[in-house]
């Protein structure tokens, strides 16, 4: 019983450290983020066939690994309709981590993708 209570202690130290762990502005780095890999999102079949174009601006985190998290919608119009494969295809993006003082950092980016048919 005290090895699984010395474990889960560990744990919940762990997790309490890299949470309040600083999360970084693009602004704030001397350099930008760059980008390894990024997949397009898909076009919603529906909104293909209606002719519907827009956008949606979204905002994550970049951490440590240059994986993203914490996906969100701040703005898209119409609103909804290309939300889903946006988060989608963003959650597969890769970056080259960003460093600070020597250590790989997190950092919030924002991005626009924009939804067009082609002619």
């Amino acid at each position: 019983m005290k090895m699984f209570v010395l474990l889960l202690t560990s744990i919940l130290s762990f997790t309490s450290l890299t949470a309040n762990a600083k999360v970084y502005l693009a602004s704030e780095l001397a350099a930008e983020v760059q980008p390894i890999v990024r997949i397009e999102p898909r076009y919603p079949a529906q909104a293909a066939r209606d002719g519907i174009t827009g956008y949606v601006k979204l905002k994550f985190i970049v951490n440590e690994y240059g994986s993203v998290n914490n996906v969100e919608v701040i703005e898209s119009v119409p609103e909804v309709i290309f939300d889903r494969q946006a988060i989608k295809a963003v959650q597969k993006w890769k970056y080259k981590p960003s460093i600070v003082d020597g250590k790989a950092v997190k950092v919030w980016q924002e991005t626009q993708l924009d939804f067009r048919l082609s002619q």
